[in-house]
């Protein structure tokens, strides 16, 4: 009798060493993770060759229990340019100034006094035949990359309960002085790591 009650002390104490081992395992696994770093997508710069590029989490569509879509991500691309090898070819500039519908002077200016930086954003929220266009014309320095813009079919409906998005994604307050906050706001897509 002594020893069954000994060998079910031995066999509950090895599960819950186990258990604990396993979950503490877990844990720290999860913790050293980062949820973002999973999320990659690839951006094709002029040459042809591609670079990784941290991609947020995508929100999902809302539809109402009729099936009628309140808010929808649609993808869309967004020209990077680097300026230390743009700066090098002015020549080609004015090409790409009239492609992306701004002013010559100003897409010197903007990349003049970005020299420091990797990248510049040049243009958002473009289609993708628009952007192959512009990706054609062979300019050093240009980058292609995807991103997503939110769209609310029955925005004047339902912006009080969905509330709405900026334009890097991330959720806004509705009415910000009554303190009630939208769904947007309050759905994180990038939840695990926030």
């Amino acid at each position: 009798m002594y020893q069954l009650a000994s060998n079910k002390i031995l066999v509950l104490f090895l599960s819950l060493l186990a258990t604990s081992l396993v979950g503490g395992f877990a844990y720290f696994w999860l913790k050293g993770v980062d949820i973002n770093a999973i999320g990659n997508t690839r951006a094709i710069n002029y040459d042809g060759t591609t670079e990784k590029v941290r991609l947020p989490g995508i929100r999902g569509s809302i539809m109402d229990r009729h099936g009628q879509y309140l808010a929808i991500s649609t993808k869309t691309k967004a020209i990077w340019i680097k300026p230390k090898l743009a700066i090098q070819h002015l020549d080609e500039l004015p090409a790409l100034a009239q492609a992306i519908n701004r002013d010559h002077e100003w897409l010197l200016r903007r990349l003049s006094q970005s020299t420091h930086r990797e990248s510049i954003t040049l243009r958002r929220h473009m289609k993708s035949p628009d952007a192959k266009k512009i990706l054609d014309l062979g300019i050093p320095g240009l980058v292609v990359r995807d991103e997503y813009r939110r769209y609310y079919p029955a925005f004047e409906n339902t912006s009080h309960v969905l509330g709405f998005t900026d334009i890097d994604d991330r959720g806004k307050k509705v009415l910000s002085l009554l303190l009630m906050v939208g769904f947007e706001a309050i759905v994180d897509p990038t939840w695990p790591s926030a």
